[in-house]
Protein backbone atom coordinates (compact mmCIF):
# COMPACT_ATOMS: atom_id res chain seq x y z
CA UNK A 1 0.00 0.00 0.00
CA UNK A 2 0.65 3.57 -0.62
CA UNK A 3 1.68 6.06 1.57
CA UNK A 4 1.27 8.94 -0.23
CA UNK A 5 -0.20 9.18 -3.58
CA UNK A 6 2.09 8.64 -6.24
CA UNK A 7 2.86 11.86 -7.48
CA UNK A 8 4.39 12.40 -4.24
CA UNK A 9 6.53 10.05 -3.09
CA UNK A 10 9.56 10.79 -4.13
CA UNK A 11 8.95 14.03 -2.82
CA UNK A 12 11.22 14.68 0.33
CA UNK A 13 8.67 14.65 3.86
CA UNK A 14 8.75 16.93 6.58
CA UNK A 15 8.03 16.23 10.37
CA UNK A 16 5.82 13.39 10.85
CA UNK A 17 2.41 12.32 9.95
CA UNK A 18 -0.43 13.88 11.28
CA UNK A 19 -4.19 13.77 11.74
CA UNK A 20 -7.01 16.22 11.39
CA UNK A 21 -10.85 15.78 11.39
CA UNK A 22 -10.48 12.14 10.84
CA UNK A 23 -8.00 12.42 7.93
CA UNK A 24 -4.51 11.95 7.54
CA UNK A 25 -1.96 14.26 5.97
CA UNK A 26 2.05 14.82 5.85
CA UNK A 27 3.93 18.08 4.81
CA UNK A 28 6.37 17.16 1.59
CA UNK A 29 8.49 20.02 0.09
CA UNK A 30 7.10 20.87 -3.24
CA UNK A 31 10.20 23.60 -4.29
CA UNK A 32 13.60 23.02 -2.55
CA UNK A 33 14.92 26.35 -3.52
CA UNK A 34 12.42 28.26 -1.97
CA UNK A 35 11.26 25.58 0.51
CA UNK A 36 7.55 25.48 -0.32
CA UNK A 37 5.71 23.15 1.01
CA UNK A 38 2.11 21.38 0.46
CA UNK A 39 -0.24 19.10 2.57
CA UNK A 40 -0.98 16.02 1.67
CA UNK A 41 -2.66 12.88 2.25
CA UNK A 42 -0.80 9.94 3.78
CA UNK A 43 -2.42 6.67 3.77
CA UNK A 44 -0.68 4.95 6.35
CA UNK A 45 -1.40 3.94 9.92
CA UNK A 46 -1.46 6.96 12.56
CA UNK A 47 -1.49 6.04 16.20
CA UNK A 48 -2.16 9.35 17.88
CA UNK A 49 -0.91 10.01 21.64
CA UNK A 50 -3.89 10.45 22.59
CA UNK A 51 -3.27 10.84 26.49
CA UNK A 52 -0.57 13.98 25.66
CA UNK A 53 -2.96 15.63 22.96
CA UNK A 54 -5.62 15.93 25.26
CA UNK A 55 -3.04 17.17 28.15
CA UNK A 56 -3.47 13.96 30.38
CA UNK A 57 0.47 14.04 30.95
CA UNK A 58 -0.03 13.64 34.97
CA UNK A 59 -2.53 11.23 34.56
CA UNK A 60 -5.46 13.77 34.65
CA UNK A 61 -7.19 17.06 33.74
CA UNK A 62 -9.29 19.56 35.42
CA UNK A 63 -13.00 19.96 34.21
CA UNK A 64 -15.34 22.24 35.58
CA UNK A 65 -18.78 22.45 37.51
CA UNK A 66 -20.96 24.96 37.47
CA UNK A 67 -19.82 27.05 34.04
CA UNK A 68 -22.58 28.89 32.61
CA UNK A 69 -23.04 32.01 30.19
CA UNK A 70 -22.31 34.77 32.89
CA UNK A 71 -18.45 33.08 33.68
CA UNK A 72 -18.12 31.39 30.27
CA UNK A 73 -16.00 34.95 29.33
CA UNK A 74 -13.60 33.75 32.09
CA UNK A 75 -12.82 30.57 30.70
CA UNK A 76 -11.99 31.59 27.27
CA UNK A 77 -9.81 34.57 28.60
CA UNK A 78 -7.87 31.39 30.72
CA UNK A 79 -5.33 29.17 30.15
CA UNK A 80 -8.57 26.37 29.71
CA UNK A 81 -9.00 24.81 26.61
CA UNK A 82 -12.19 23.74 24.69
CA UNK A 83 -13.58 20.33 23.70
CA UNK A 84 -17.05 19.26 23.19
CA UNK A 85 -16.42 16.74 25.35
CA UNK A 86 -14.86 17.86 28.07
CA UNK A 87 -16.23 21.14 27.84
CA UNK A 88 -13.95 24.12 29.50
CA UNK A 89 -10.86 22.16 31.24
CA UNK A 90 -7.31 22.91 32.24
CA UNK A 91 -4.37 20.25 31.23
CA UNK A 92 -2.16 18.87 34.17
CA UNK A 93 0.93 20.32 33.69
CA UNK A 94 -1.09 24.06 34.16
CA UNK A 95 -2.00 25.63 37.50
CA UNK A 96 -6.13 26.08 38.15
CA UNK A 97 -6.53 29.62 38.18
CA UNK A 98 -8.76 31.24 40.90
CA UNK A 99 -12.80 30.40 39.72
CA UNK A 100 -15.54 32.40 39.64
CA UNK A 101 -18.08 31.77 42.45
CA UNK A 102 -20.53 28.61 41.56
CA UNK A 103 -17.64 26.78 39.74
CA UNK A 104 -15.96 23.73 40.92
CA UNK A 105 -13.29 22.11 39.39
CA UNK A 106 -12.31 18.13 39.66
CA UNK A 107 -9.97 15.54 38.45
CA UNK A 108 -10.66 13.46 35.18
CA UNK A 109 -8.25 11.01 35.54
CA UNK A 110 -7.00 9.02 32.14
CA UNK A 111 -8.89 5.60 30.97
CA UNK A 112 -7.45 3.48 28.27
CA UNK A 113 -11.22 4.10 26.42
CA UNK A 114 -10.59 8.04 26.17
CA UNK A 115 -9.14 7.09 22.67
CA UNK A 116 -13.14 7.32 21.88
CA UNK A 117 -14.60 10.90 22.32
CA UNK A 118 -18.12 9.66 23.54
CA UNK A 119 -16.51 7.62 25.78
CA UNK A 120 -14.47 11.58 27.04
CA UNK A 121 -17.67 13.00 26.74
CA UNK A 122 -19.79 9.82 29.13
CA UNK A 123 -16.75 9.93 31.94
CA UNK A 124 -16.66 14.09 32.32
CA UNK A 125 -20.80 14.09 32.58
CA UNK A 126 -20.63 11.05 35.19
CA UNK A 127 -18.00 13.54 37.27
CA UNK A 128 -19.55 16.84 36.60
CA UNK A 129 -23.06 16.41 35.72
CA UNK A 130 -23.76 18.67 32.37
CA UNK A 131 -20.89 20.00 30.31
CA UNK A 132 -23.22 23.50 30.16
CA UNK A 133 -25.79 24.80 32.56
CA UNK A 134 -27.92 27.37 31.52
Amino acid sequence: MKEVAATYETWERKGQPFSDDGAKYYIVVVNPKTGKEKTVRWYGEITPDYKHMLGFDNGYITVFHGINAANRDFFAASNARYAWFFGWYIVSTEEVPVLPQGVEAKQLWWRDDFKDAAARKQATEELIGAIYEE
